[in-house]
């Protein structure tokens, strides 16, 4: 998945679920009404990748 094919949202009283953010806000396409900061798809795009992989625990990433 790349956060940048998603929708953009321009509702400027949006906020990212996760952070509170509200900037670059992309819509959620599986749950509607839900919405992610740039920062937070980014990781939530690695984190579904280790899980494809098979790994369960988080892993830190170095930024």
């Amino acid at each position: 998945m790349d956060y940048q094919k998603l929708k953009k949202v321009k509702d400027k009283n949006e906020e990212c679920f996760k952070c509170g953010s509200k900037k670059e806000l992309y819509e959620d396409p599986n749950i509607e009404g839900l919405v992610f900061c740039k920062d937070c798809w980014e990781e939530r795009i690695k984190t579904e990748k280790l899980e494809e992989w098979g790994m369960e625990e988080e892993i830190p990433y170095d930024e």
